[in-house]
């Protein structure tokens, strides 16, 4: 299985990684409303890796359909990375993925570029727990937590166990 990233972006990217042998797919992060991305350049190398700030761009829910519809036709489960600024963004996007077919849901409290999504609610274990729970609530598909580097990493993935979440990544 692969992780939520810029291979996931489109349906042609995932389909790419399904035909090289993954037995489940993960989708970049999907949220209510289109977001544009962030200016080039996107990705900068370095001698020994490379840093990329894409600003979290997706083509939102409506887009999420289009894409879903496209990746069920590969007959292997489909989790659907899930971001917003509020507990009610991320329940409203997960929904969306559940009806659309998704095997699973992945919370994105890990993006670090962003500034009230991902990595701003992921360090804040009450926080992170509103959003799991919001989630955990509308969906029957399991629940997986995507988690940053943080002070409060063990608070927080406690918090998110404790509400809801299934897995942490």
């Amino acid at each position: 299985m692969n992780a939520s990233g810029i291979m996931g972006e489109t349906p042609d990217g995932l389909m790419a990684i399904a035909r090289a042998g993954v037995s489940a797919l993960v989708t970049k992060s999907y949220t209510p409303k289109p977001r544009e991305p962030y200016p080039m350049p996107r990705v900068i190398h370095f001698e020994y890796g490379a840093l990329n700030a894409v600003g979290l761009a997706n083509p939102g829910v409506e887009g999420l359909k289009v894409h879903m519809k496209l990746l069920r036709q590969l007959g292997i489960p489909i989790v659907v990375s899930v971001a917003g600024s509020l507990p009610n963004d991320f329940a409203e996007v997960a929904s969306v993925a559940e009806e659309e077919g998704a095997s699973a849901v992945e919370l994105n409290l890990s993006c670090p570029h962003v500034e009230r999504m991902g990595l701003d609610i992921g360090m804040d274990p009450r926080l992170s727990a509103e959003v799991t729970k919001a989630v955990a609530s509308v969906v029957r598909v399991p629940v997986i937590a995507k988690l940053g580097i943080s002070d409060n990493m063990l608070r927080t993935a406690e918090a998110v166990l404790s509400a809801g979440a299934r897995a942490l990544t």
